[in-house]
């Protein structure tokens, strides 16, 4: 192969690689849009998209709720009593909204439920639940990484 050829074939191959790390659907880019949408949506929005997709008892499960029933009011705009469940059901949302861009509901609520090699085959709706506000940041990163993997395949 001739010099010109090798570098027609370098740059062609840089060329494919700068497209996949800036096409928008990449795993990355949708845990971060995912993220920036849960950051930006009312305590309300996401908890009504919660029971909407994986449910009243996975979402009250991944908030520390002992039952659902402080849900209701949270979705007509309620404040939690506390800071961390607020946290974690953004958190939550995250993670649903994330796979729910390429998955099922169903799909995402068997992610959360299930235990994730990423994470030691630990299942992420009860890390999130477990977390505080020290741990979250480590937790979410995580967990991200496991969203990740997972959308990759």
């Amino acid at each position: 192969m001739s010099s010109k050829t090798q570098d027609a074939v370098q740059d062609a191959v840089q060329d494919a690689a700068d497209l996949i790390t800036v096409v928008p659907g990449t795993p990355s880019e949708t845990v971060q849009r995912a993220a920036a949408t849960a950051q930006k949506r009312t305590f309300a929005e996401l908890v009504e998209s919660l029971l909407t997709t994986v449910g009243p008892r996975l979402t009250a499960a991944g908030a520390g709720l002992q039952d659902a029933r402080q849900l209701a009011g949270w979705r007509k705009g309620a404040e939690p009593r506390q800071e961390m469940a607020r946290d974690r059901v953004t958190a939550l949302a995250e993670v649903v909204g994330a796979i729910t861009t390429h998955y099922s509901a169903a799909v995402a609520a068997s992610f959360l439920r299930s235990s994730q090699p990423a994470l030691d085959d630990r299942a992420p709706v009860v890390m999130i639940r477990e977390t505080t506000a020290e741990t979250l940041p480590e937790v979410m990163g995580e967990v991200r990484s496991a969203v990740r993997a997972f959308l990759e395949g």
